[in-house]
């Protein structure tokens, strides 16, 4: 049954009995390649029955054996352990556990454009627009792996059109504000307020992930005056003098405990922001934008930023350093 391609024999991995990725075409080859032979095995296992020589079990079970998404996600991320940080991993087996809570017995070959709609659409019920782009790009770095290892031929994102990532609107705490959390923590007895302040502060004052302060230990953080940070996202090594607020913040959390899961620590905020008075939602992750924002508004180049907050792209500190309504208020005093 010619299939009327015609290729290099470079571009043929004898081995895998397909088209090798470096062919430009190799989806749309490979995939009718896959149809093809579907064809004949349907035909011989057609002309096997009518002859009697074999059943219908028989004939079906000289088909391919499919792998379970399940069973090959599972497979990569042991091997993954190996390779990406432990935050990367937490946040890649959460989403494999939403993908099989979704659809526990899908074949890895079976997810198609349609799959991933209907997974997307599932994902916005329980979370926001960044999630569910999370939980749908998690699916493709396993379907890249399974056209990696030549367990499926066709990648399904090439089809599937996802939604434009939006850019969410990024809030922080303003000096007036962070003034006022302080207030708070130096004076509320409550345990939780204080660790719950104490760490936040840390973090709005060095631009700590939250990854990086649940791992935070103080005796291999601090060297000769300078708070020195693998950090678990990117990996980046951040060296940060240490000056007055943040030194203040690094000895109290010494003294206040670990910091609680992000979940809690969340949820602790939102009282900690009614307590001091502010209409914001406050998050953990709040206090990197305003460690950001405050090194914008002192002056402090974008290339500075950049490499205190660990970022690996330039690009990603832009947002915080579009004018701001402090640095207008600054130079408008120029006309008196």
């Amino acid at each position: 049954m010619p299939v009327a391609v015609k290729l290099p024999a470079e571009d043929w991995d004898q081995k895998l009995q397909k088209i090798k990725s470096s062919h430009p075409q190799h989806g749309v080859i490979n995939n009718i390649l896959r149809l093809k032979i579907a064809e004949l095995n349907t035909k011989f296992a057609e002309t096997e029955l009518s002859k009697g020589k074999v059943d219908v079990a028989e004939a079906l079970g000289r088909e391919v054996k499919k792998i379970t998404f399940r069973e090959f996600a599972t497979n990569c991320l042991e091997v993954w352990q190996r390779k990406f940080s432990v935050a990367t991993m937490k946040a890649y087996r959460s989403m494999f556990l939403k993908a099989i809570e979704f659809d526990p017995k899908v074949h890895l070959e079976d997810i198609t454009p349609e799959w991933l709609a209907r997974y997307e659409a599932y994902s916005r019920e329980s979370c926001n627009d960044a999630g569910a782009l999370k939980r749908v790009a998690f699916i493709s770095v396993v379907v890249k792996e399974g056209i990696r290892q030549g367990k499926i031929d066709r990648d399904p994102f090439v089809i599937y059109k996802k939604p434009p990532k939006k850019n969410p609107a990024r809030e922080w705490l303003t000096s007036e504000e962070l003034a006022r959390v302080e207030k708070l923590v130096e004076k509320n007895k409550s345990d939780i307020i204080k660790r719950t302040g104490t760490w936040f502060l840390l973090a709005c004052y060095t631009g700590l992930r939250y990854s990086d302060i649940e791992t935070f230990n103080h005796k291999k953080a601090i060297r000769d005056g300078r708070l020195i940070l693998y950090t678990q996202k990117t990996g980046e090594v951040v060296s940060i003098k240490i000056t007055g607020k943040m030194k203040k913040y690094l000895e109290l959390s010494a003294k206040v405990g670990a910091i609680y899961t992000n979940q809690k620590a969340n949820q602790y905020l939102k009282a900690v922001a009614q307590l001091a008075g502010i209409d914001k939602k406050i998050t953990f992750h709040m206090a990197r934008h305003t460690f950001a924002v405050q090194c914008a508004n002192r002056g402090i180049s974008q290339e500075v930023t950049s490499k205190l907050l660990g970022h690996s792209d330039l690009k990603t500190t832009d947002i915080y350093y579009k004018i701001t309504n402090l640095r207008i208020d600054q130079e408008m005093k120029k006309w008196g």
